[in-house]
């Protein structure tokens, strides 16, 4: 039999041998060295982190010694930040008790016009907010007609 040429070329194939070879002989040694690296990395970033914070905030304090009016500029700013927010919830709190009244009020308007019916000696409309059927009953388990068998409990017997 003839076997058919290889279709990969000699630089691509000289290259996947030699990492396919780096792997078999050191894979075990360059896993356990990154498994370190990554616990090593975990533990010290966020003292980085914290060290660069740090380093920022005192240039920023330096730079408000400086020059006073920045640190006037950013509390006005702040300033300016919390009104909008405020105004913001008011509305917002504003809306909702407008909301809040025409419900009460829609309510108010439904139960007079039941005492009304009453009086009039009309029955009262039926406003039955259960969602259940009216040949549900829940004694008799799920599926309605279905029975629906189930065994004893397994145990020590119930007699005495």
């Amino acid at each position: 039999m003839d076997v058919p040429p290889n279709p990969t070329s000699d630089p691509v194939q000289s290259i996947f041998d030699q990492i396919t070879g780096v792997l078999s002989a050191y894979g075990w040694t360059i896993l356990f060295i990154l498994v370190v690296a990554n616990l090593i990395w975990s533990h010290l970033y966020p003292k980085y982190r914290r060290w660069r914070e740090r380093l920022e905030e005192q240039e920023m304090e330096a730079e408000y010694k400086k020059d006073p009016s920045r640190i006037i500029a950013r509390d006005e700013a702040m300033a300016r930040a919390r009104q909008k927010m405020q105004e913001e919830h008011d509305r917002l709190a504003q809306e909702h008790e407008e909301k809040m009244k025409e419900k009460e009020r829609q309510k108010r308007e439904e139960k007079l016009a039941a005492m009304e019916s009453l009086a009039h000696g009309k029955p009262k409309p039926s406003n039955n907010s259960s969602s259940l059927r009216q040949e549900y009953n829940p004694l008799m388990g799920t599926g309605g007609s279905s029975s629906c068998y189930r065994p004893p409990r397994r145990g020590a017997s119930g007699g005495g």
